[in-house]
């Protein structure tokens, strides 16, 4: 179980964005996250997952959450729902 109800939601978020894109790489996950946040925060003034963004060369980065799954480790708390896949091209 996730230790704060912003770990349930980051987690829940990735779940939808995962099922309602395709190719949902890191990139694409990260943009996904930053606009809904940023929306969020927009309409209600506190943002829905909580995450510090980044600028990074493609876009803005959630940080400690990439640290996380950069080497395609699937934190603890998220293992029971969630699997990351390498795509090779």
């Amino acid at each position: 179980m996730p230790s704060n109800i912003y770990r349930e939601k980051l987690l829940q978020a990735i779940l939808f964005f995962a099922q309602k894109t395709k190719h949902a790489n890191m990139t694409k996950m990260s943009k996904l996250l930053f606009f809904f946040d940023f929306k969020h925060f927009k309409e209600t003034g506190y943002p829905a997952i909580g995450l510090d963004y980044f600028a990074f060369e493609r876009g803005p980065v959630p940080k400690k959450l990439w640290l996380e799954l950069k080497d395609r480790n699937v934190p603890e708390d998220f293992k029971r729902k969630l699997a990351l896949k390498e795509f090779r091209s």
